[in-house]
């Protein structure tokens, strides 16, 4: 079994291809990032993971926006959608890249203005600038149910 998907509860075996996303023209700032596999642990929701199909390969943490970041609509350029072979809305899977602050952990954003946009069907990836990009940021700062400065509190 491979370690790195055990360790981010990577679906079962039979699924592994349908997680397979490829990125002809890689993503920015990561211009030879071919292949990815989306790996997503059902404890982790609504974060998942997606990782370079390679030894050692990068990891993005990722999360699809839809019912979690309230009145995010994305507008697709049409060269895009024509790229990707988009037919229908259906064929559409948004995924935006997730950041954690280094210095304050509980600072997570979300980039709004570049998603990742898949085709469902053909599993083919691009990052995307959105035409409606001027409504969002790209550190969108999620909720985490702490403030700033102050530490989690438990309940055991």
């Amino acid at each position: 079994m491979n370690p790195t998907s055990e360790n981010k509860g990577a679906v079962n075996e039979a699924s592994e291809n349908s997680n397979i996303v490829s990125f002809p023209q890689g993503i920015f700032g990561f211009p030879d990032l071919a292949t990815c596999e989306l790996i997503y642990n059902p404890e982790e929701l609504p974060f998942m993971w997606l990782q370079e199909q390679k030894q050692d390969g990068l990891a993005f943490i990722v999360l699809e926006p839809i019912g979690f970041i309230p009145d995010y609509t994305v507008e697709i350029p049409d060269a895009d959608v024509a790229y990707l072979g988009i037919e229908s809305p259906d064929d559409v899977l948004i995924l935006n890249i997730v950041t954690i602050d280094k210095d304050v952990p509980q600072k997570i954003t979300a980039n709004l203005v570049g998603p990742l946009i898949v085709n469902r069907r053909s599993r083919q990836g691009k990052q995307v600038i959105i035409t409606n990009y001027e409504r969002y940021s790209a550190k969108y700062e999620l909720p985490t149910g702490s403030t700033e400065g102050e530490e989690p509190t438990g309940t055991d």
